[in-house]
C-alpha cells in the first residue's frame, strides 16, 4: 500500500486532494488550454478493424513499390534521379577561374552549358559518375532518363569518369557518337567538327554512320567529316602511325609496312582495318592479323570476306594481347 505525504503536496498530484503546491498550480494554468482544447474537440474515435486492415494493405503496397524502385536503381538518391525521367536536371559546379570559388547551378534537358576562357565546370549525376567540362567548351543536355544519359559536345573538351552500366552514357559530337562502356576518357571537338578520343581506362565505342571503332584503354581514335578513323595505341610504332595516317587519307600503298611494324598488341588496329580496307587488300590484312593472333577455334581465314561471327570471336582473342 503506497503512502502519500500531504505536507509535500503529493496527495494533490495523486488524486487532487490535499494542499495545492503553488508551482504545480502555475503549471496547470499555463497548460490548461491544452486540456480545454482536447475536451472541446472530443476524443477521436477509433476506426473499426476493417478500416485498419484496408489502410494497412494500402501502406504495405506503397512501401513495397518504393522498395522495388529503390532496389532496381541502386539506392535512394538514384531513385529520386530516376523519377524525374527526361526532365531531371544535372547538377553543375562551375569554377569562374577568377578566384571567386565555385558556384552550383543546374542543367536541364535542352539547355546549353558554355564555359569561359579560363573556367571549367563539373557535371554530377547520381549513379552516373563525373563529367568535367573544360574551358571554352559548349555542352547541351539532350536526354536524362534512367536508361540513357546523353549530352552533345559542340566544341571543346570533356573528361568523363563513368561508373554507370555500359551504354547508358552517350556523347554526340558533330562527327561521331561516343558510347561509354564503363570507363575514363577524354573527348575533344575542334573548330572544324573533328572529334578526338583518348581512353584512359575501360573502353569506348566511337560510332560514325555505319562504322564503329572499339577503343580500349591506352588508345586514341579520330573522327572527321570524311569518316571514322582507325584506333591505335598511343605507344604504337612510328611506322604504323605514319602509314595509318596515309591510309585514313585514302592511300593504301603502305599496308605492307604497317603489317610488318605491327606488334601483337597492335592486332587491335589490324582488326579494325579488316572492315575498312578495299576488298582487294582485305585478305592480306586478315592474314597479317592471323600472324599476330591466330583465328579462333582453328577457323581458316576466309578469302577476302568478313564474317561477323568470326570477327567477334577474333576480337576476344585480340583483346587478350593488351
Amino acid at each position: 500500500m503506497s503512502t502519500r505525504d500531504d505536507a509535500d503536496g503529493v496527495s494533490y498530484l495523486w488524486d487532487g486532494t490535499g494542499p495545492v503546491d503553488p508551482e504545480v498550480a502555475e503549471l496547470e494554468t499555463r497548460v490548461g488550454f491544452l486540456r480545454r482544447s482536447r475536451h472541446a474537440a472530443g476524443l477521436p474515435s477509433l476506426p473499426d478493424q476493417g478500416d485498419l486492415r484496408a489502410r494497412s494493405r494500402r501502406r504495405m503496397r506503397v512501401a513495397a513499390m518504393i522498395v522495388f524502385l529503390v532496389g532496381a536503381t541502386g539506392g535512394g538518391s538514384a531513385w529520386l534521379w530516376g523519377v524525374g525521367g527526361n526532365h531531371a536536371a544535372w547538377e553543375v559546379i562551375s569554377d569562374s577561374g577568377s578566384g571567386t570559388g565555385a558556384a552550383t547551378t543546374s542543367l536541364r534537358v535542352g539547355k546549353w552549358l558554355q564555359t569561359g576562357v579560363d573556367a571549367g565546370a563539373e557535371l554530377r549525376v547520381p549513379s552516373l559518375g563525373r563529367v568535367t567540362v573544360k574551358a571554352e567548351s559548349r555542352v547541351r543536355l539532350v536526354r536524362s532518363a534512367m536508361s540513357e544519359k546523353r549530352i552533345e559536345l559542340a566544341r571543346g573538351t570533356i573528361e568523363a569518369f563513368i561508373t554507370a552500366p555500359p551504354r547508358v552514357f552517350l556523347v554526340d559530337t558533330p562527327t561521331a557518337r561516343a558510347v561509354d562502356l564503363g570507363c575514363w576518357y577524354t573527348l575533344s571537338v575542334e573548330a572544324d567538327g573533328s572529334t578526338g578520343l583518348r581512353v584512359r581506362g575501360g573502353m569506348v565505342e566511337l560510332h560514325a554512320g555505319r562504322d564503329e571503332s572499339r577503343v580500349p584503354a591506352g588508345a586514341v581514335c579520330v573522327a572527321t567529316r570524311a569518316g571514322l578513323g582507325v584506333p591505335r595505341f598511343e605507344d604504337a610504332p612510328e611506322t604504323l602511325v605514319t602509314e595509318l595516317g596515309r591510309f585514313e587519307n585514302g592511300d593504301e600503298s603502305g599496308l605492307d609496312r604497317m603489317l610488318a611494324a605491327a606488334r601483337p598488341r597492335d592486332a587491335m588496329t589490324l582488326w579494325h582495318l579488316v572492315g575498312r580496307v578495299s576488298p582487294a587488300n582485305r585478305e592480306r590484312v586478315m592474314r597479317g592479323l592471323a600472324a599476330l593472333v591466330p583465328a579462333p577455334d582453328g577457323l581458316a581465314v576466309p578469302e577476302g570476306t568478313v564474317q561477323p561471327e568470326l570477327m567477334n570471336a577474333w576480337w576476344e582473342a585480340v583483346a587478350r594481347q593488351w
